[in-house]
């Protein structure tokens, strides 16, 4: 594991344990190679439960595909007690959750995270980078995490 899953990894893993559930939307997709690099694979073409690890504790993932009402029904065997939490729901591609509120309850029982990938990307690349060096590589067009790994790994 490189560096830059690691620190996600801890970030997430502390947000969940304050918070059993984490709502993470990613209205740009800019964390979607990391998601899929949790799954070991790429992202799921349904909205189902997985199981993923987070270094030293594990998670239910769930990510959505097109309708908040299918995380719902995905999402009950960890609200209603029947498997253990914690709870991650990955939202690609939306902003805020649907007119309707499907996910309100669970955003206010729990914690909504809209992570900016340039500020998480800098406290990592500062460890190895010059202030110039950062600035290149967070000022490419389409910024995504893979880009962050790929420079770390040079």
């Amino acid at each position: 594991m490189h560096e830059f899953c690691h620190h996600l990894n801890r970030m997430l893993a502390d947000r969940l344990k304050n918070a059993g559930i984490v709502t993470w939307y990613d209205p740009r997709c800019q964390f979607m190679g990391y998601v899929s690099e949790l799954i070991g694979a790429d992202l799921p073409a349904d909205c189902a439960l997985q199981e993923v690890s987070l270094g030293r504790s594990s998670t239910q993932l769930c990510v959505v595909q097109d309708s908040f009402l299918e995380v719902r029904d995905a999402i009950q065997p960890v609200v209603t007690g029947e498997l253990p939490g914690p709870l991650l729901i990955y939202i690609p591609n939306k902003e805020q959750y649907d007119d309707k509120g499907n996910l309100m309850e669970l955003e206010a029982g729990g914690n909504r995270w809209e992570p900016q990938l340039e500020r998480i990307a800098r406290a990592v690349l500062k460890r190895r980078f010059s202030e110039e060096e950062i600035v290149n590589v967070l000022g490419a067009p389409g910024l995504n995490y893979t880009d962050i790994v790929r420079a770390l790994a040079n």
